[in-house]
């Protein structure tokens, strides 16, 4: 070989180990809930309800937000509804039972099971919405919720003081109601030889209290 190719050759060779080698190129980041529309459109969701875009043509991104409001369809009662004043009696009993659920129960009602029990005994989506003409009904379900949660021995035991004023309470206000005091003094004169209902103990008022509530089951009250 002669001195100029040999030249050459090594020349070649320099200049290929001084050549640096390309970098590889990044991949650019897709966004992460990013979907593509029909029309080639990128379109986020957020979690407050803002859809965020952006409109691709050619070379040219165009941002925007759009904010979705939620339509929320509440009950209107009208006149062939309860009344205010029938709705803050039912929220009464409902607490009342909140409060003896616990002492009878494992798993008590929470004030939505509780709601949810009176709806669907009434017919109807919403405590509001009772036909005016079902008001008695939904009073006497809750009265009957509660007395039944009274009647158990657990929570007589838990709480008998209270018991023993509900007790009294719903015997004196039935015999004004059905004008019956002078039948229940007789009952209790005579099983109890007592005419004053605080003479008389838990278990002597569970008596009176299913004899009452006997008179008036038997009047259709």
């Amino acid at each position: 070989m002669d001195e100029n190719k040999k030249a050459q050759i090594i020349a070649l060779f320099k200049q290929h180990a001084e050549t640096p080698e390309p970098k590889p190129r990044t991949p650019r980041k897709k966004p992460a809930a990013a979907a593509m529309t029909a029309g080639g459109n990128l379109v986020n969701v957020s979690g407050d309800g803002v859809v965020v875009g952006q409109i691709i043509a050619g070379d040219v991104h165009q941002h925007y937000e759009k904010k979705i409001s939620k339509v929320v369809v509440k009950p209107q009662p009208g006149a062939e509804h309860i009344t205010e004043e029938q709705v803050r009696r039912l929220h009464n009993l409902k607490d009342q039972i909140l409060e003896l659920e616990p002492l009878g129960k494992q798993d008590p009602a929470t004030p939505q099971r509780v709601w949810n029990a009176l709806n669907k005994k009434m017919g109807v989506g919403a405590m509001r919405m009772i036909p005016a003409s079902k008001f008695k009904a939904a009073e006497k379900y809750m009265h009957e919720w509660l007395g039944q949660l009274a009647a158990k021995p657990s929570v007589q035991k838990k709480a008998p003081d209270e018991i023993t004023k509900r007790r009294i309470t719903y015997i004196q206000t039935n015999m004004k109601k059905l004008d019956i005091e002078p039948k229940v003094r007789a009952y209790m004169l005579k099983h109890f030889n007592a005419v004053s209902l605080k003479e008389l103990d838990l278990p002597a008022l569970n008596r009176v209290y299913q004899y009452v509530n006997s008179i008036k089951q038997g009047l259709g009250s």
